[in-house]
């Protein structure tokens, strides 16, 4: 029904939103650390997240 398909999408865009906010809170903590190679250290095609 409608209202399935509606919350199906609500929950996979809270864990995509929440994967999103995981990865920038990673990549802030290496620029604060001022880790060198961030851009090497960062997943940007989400490899660690088999969900997508």
């Amino acid at each position: 029904s409608l209202d399935e398909s509606v919350k199906e999408v609500h929950a996979l865009l809270h864990d995509l939103l929440m994967i999103l906010m995981v990865q920038y809170d990673d990549y802030c903590k290496l620029i604060e650390c001022k880790q060198p190679n961030i851009h090497s250290r960062l997943d940007v095609v989400f490899s660690g997240c088999s969900q997508l």
